[in-house]
């Protein structure tokens, strides 16, 4: 009864350790674009449209852009959610680390790799819209806004 004690929050333990995990590789890309369909203020697609001059067209091209990223996360973020929910039906079912939980860590694991790979991708798609001159001032904003997130991770 103790051993089958011990499993069970051992499992639960790792189970948690997982989720964090991933929240916080996640937490990169929330950093740079904010959690909801409109960009955050200090987003980094507003940090864009507000402080690189933009042409009407390169305006409209990025906003194009984003939309069609807003629609990816979305999808990725719910994937993510459905994922936590079958890693929890699975610890309270299991009370093991069973290949349910395992399962559901790795479809946890792979949409959030996804959505990081997706977020990446919007930066150079973004980044090839932009003159060379608007290119060195973004590459900047993304490198201060990456370091900015990692740093706010390191304090929790």
């Amino acid at each position: 009864m103790m051993a089958l004690s011990m499993i069970w929050r051992t499992a639960l333990a790792t189970a948690i350790v997982a989720l964090l995990a991933g929240a916080a590789g996640v937490y990169a890309g929330f950093a740079l674009f904010g959690t909801s369909t409109q960009p955050a203020y200090n987003s980094l697609d507003a940090i864009v449209h507000r402080e690189l001059n933009l042409s009407t067209d390169q305006d409209r091209q990025l906003s194009k852009i984003e939309a069609t990223y807003a629609d990816r996360k979305l999808v990725l973020e719910a994937e993510m959610r459905s994922a936590t929910r079958e890693i929890a039906a699975a610890v309270m079912d299991d009370k093991t680390y069973s290949d349910r939980v395992r399962s559901g860590i790795g479809a946890f694991h792979t949409a959030m790799g996804k959505l990081q790979e997706e977020t990446i991708l919007h930066v150079f798609e973004m980044r090839a819209v932009l003159a060379p001159a608007q290119q060195t001032k973004f590459d900047e904003i993304v490198r201060a806004e990456l370091l900015r997130s990692a740093d706010d991770s390191g304090s929790d």
